[in-house]
């Protein structure tokens, strides 16, 4: 094979498309078929649907409620008093969350422990121990993490439950 015949079939399609751009159309052809395609379309318009009539709400301050916020007497069904502990406190509970860090896992017979660090003391915990000052529960312990179960109060007046993690902290301190 020569080199003409490799090069023939990648120069058919751009012939083509240069034979294409040959015929243009003139400004006034291009404003004829813009006033066609004006011409024959039809424009819908949705129908106009009024707002509804604003009501302000009448504050009073002599009743003493807050235009902000939930009413003081709406009930959520929740408690609204923090849940009682039928145990005694652990250490990790002194210490916000953030302020605790993983610095390893060991295992002990079986069983697997994470350390956490909490101002400048290791502490060892495992499945079930309670770690922060929002009831977290330690769930699972990992290799590089562990997962927790926090209980913060709810909007509606109760107690929900939120997922943490803490993540093992690199050695580079």
């Amino acid at each position: 094979m020569t080199p003409g015949f490799r090069l023939g079939p990648m120069l058919l399609p751009l012939v083509v498309a240069l034979a294409a751009c040959d015929e243009r159309e003139t400004p006034a052809q291009l404003q004829a078929w813009i006033n066609m395609a004006r011409n024959n379309t039809t424009a819908t318009q949705a129908p106009f649907v009024a707002a509804p009539a604003f009501i302000p709400l009448s504050y009073d301050a002599e009743t003493g409620s807050t235009p902000f916020g939930r009413p003081q007497n709406a009930g959520s069904g929740l408690p609204r008093t923090r849940p009682q502990q039928r145990r005694q406190a652990q250490p990790l509970e002194d210490f916000p969350l953030e302020s605790i860090h993983m610095v390893g896992t060991i295992a002990q017979e079986g069983r697997r422990y994470v350390l956490l660090q909490a101002d400048k003391i290791i502490y060892q915990a495992k499945p079930g121990d309670y770690a922060g000052k929002n009831f977290g529960v330690i769930r699972r312990i990992a290799d590089d993490e562990i997962e927790l179960e926090e209980l913060f109060p709810a909007a509606e007046g109760g107690w929900t439950t939120r997922q943490a993690k803490l993540a093992l902290q690199g050695g580079n301190k």
